[in-house]
């Protein structure tokens, strides 16, 4: 297939959804794919064409001077167009025509998070402008987010904001036409379908690549519970360490956090409660992605602050998950259990609610998985089928 990746900004470590684009584009290509991907509003850009960053770019690839770049993927040369956002709209929506135009793409994937294109989250003309480029071109819609205020009584400006996200959305659907919506949460799914009957799944991939390591299995020691990425306001830390305890007593073992990654702002403090409670932290901060596979692989449980409900979309519990950890998931779902069974049968190695009462049952480490290259021939067949 000949596919278009349309997403918001392609530096490759500052955009999740942006690092997600490369690399399913850089497998699909690897595939066999004619792919190219597309960064519309990519406050990075102008640093590449300066050639602040031309060291980064492999001996294939081709710089146009200007904010637009031609540039070599990860182990393929993956085609990237990037547009600065200082650029007016009508130039970057202008050149997209003209380049796509050139390339007669069998479908134009969008990856959609409302603050990808508006730093607020409110893209008012974004659905008008990518009609703009091309009545005749296929549309496919992947939604990361869809909007604010979800969940149990979200505070006002949290409702407001989300019903103008959205109408946002609806009108992106009813402007493109999508042949096919897709996100990776059944909540998520489950409200597109409100929208447009064609609604699917495309499981999640983790963004740290496998590295197989030969890690002897030690049930003397502490249980390891792996925590990566940022740690956020609301997390019920004592009710997480209690959970921690229950699961490794059983087993005469006590429990240990491996924290991988700079946590964020609330890191420290949240560290320190867990040490409070019993619950030592072994801090790594940011490593690099063969570090961080060696250190998932070392341990025995990941650890989620996510609710189950959206455990599907978090990308540091698919890094786990792809590593064979089983995945503690310490939030209450958001809407009760009407999505467990979904969650369930999508994520087998998540553990929450009353699987924990029983932690002599839980599972234990599986061997690790790279799920891309599966992911990525059902993403195409399913493109190729609607």
């Amino acid at each position: 297939m000949n596919i278009a990746f349309l997403c918001g900004c392609l530096e490759s470590g500052s955009d999740g959804v942006g690092d997600y684009t490369r690399r399913l584009a850089g497998e699909l290509t690897r595939q066999g794919h004619r792919v190219v991907a597309i960064a519309l509003n990519d406050r990075y850009a102008s640093d590449w064409a300066r050639g602040t960053h031309r060291d980064r770019l492999r001996k294939d690839a081709n710089v146009i001077d200007g904010p637009i770049v031609f540039q070599g993927g990860d182990d393929v040369g993956l085609r990237v167009l990037r547009f600065h956002s200082s650029l007016s709209w009508g130039e970057r929506i202008g050149s997209v025509r003209e380049f796509l135009r050139t390339q007669s793409p069998d479908v134009v994937s969008l990856q959609f998070v409302p603050y990808s294109f508006h730093p607020k989250g409110i893209p008012f003309r974004l659905a008008r402008r990518l009609q703009s480029i091309g009545g005749d071109l296929r549309w496919h819609l992947m939604c990361h987010e869809l909007w604010v205020g979800l969940g149990s009584s979200p505070p006002f400006r949290h409702r407001l904001l989300g019903a103008i996200q959205r109408r946002i959305l609806a009108s992106m659907i009813a402007r493109l036409r999508p042949c096919r919506v897709d996100s990776h949460a059944s909540p998520y799914i489950e409200l597109l379908g409100k929208f447009t009957q064609h609604v699917g799944r495309v499981p999640l991939f983790g963004n740290i690549p496998v590295e197989p390591q030969q890690v002897p299995r030690d049930d003397s020691g502490p249980i390891r519970f792996c925590y990566f990425g940022s740690v956020h306001d609301g997390w019920g830390i004592e009710d997480a360490a209690g959970l921690l305890h229950r699961i490794a007593a059983p087993n005469g073992r006590t429990p240990q956090i491996c924290a991988i990654g700079s946590g964020g702002a609330g890191a420290a403090a949240a560290w320190q409660r867990f040490r409070t409670a019993g619950v030592p932290v072994e801090e790594h901060g940011r490593c690099d992605e063969p570090k961080v596979s060696a250190l998932l692989q070392s341990c025995d449980f990941g650890l989620s602050a996510s609710s189950p409900d959206l455990i599907e979309k978090s990308g540091a519990a698919a890094a786990m998950f792809e590593h064979g950890l089983p995945v503690v998931v310490t939030r209450a779902p958001i809407w009760g259990d009407r999505f467990v069974s979904h969650v369930r049968q999508n994520c087998p190695l998540a553990v929450f609610g009353d699987a924990i009462d029983q932690p002599m049952k839980l599972e234990r480490r599986q061997p690790a998985e790279h799920a891309l290259p599966e992911i990525a021939r059902r993403f195409a067949a399913s493109l190729s089928t609607n």
